[in-house]
């Protein structure tokens, strides 16, 4: 479950952020930081409540790096 999350997260952030001028180790770091915040929300979630828990973890730390 939370590999999964690291994983996908990473994948799906750190491309939009090169592709959008961001510099590779900043997009390295902004989709870490969001990847590992996913993960550990993922895992201290509660079944089913993390489909929203994810969603509002991503955002806010998204937001508050860029």
């Amino acid at each position: 479950g939370s590999a999964a999350v690291l994983g996908a997260t990473l994948l799906a952030i750190a491309p939009v952020l090169l592709l959008t001028g961001h510099t590779a180790p900043a997009a390295l770091g902004i989709a870490l930081a969001v990847a590992a915040a996913t993960a550990l929300v993922e895992a201290v979630s509660h079944h089913g409540h993390d489909n929203l828990t994810i969603q509002l973890a991503a955002a806010g730390v998204a937001s508050f790096l860029l």
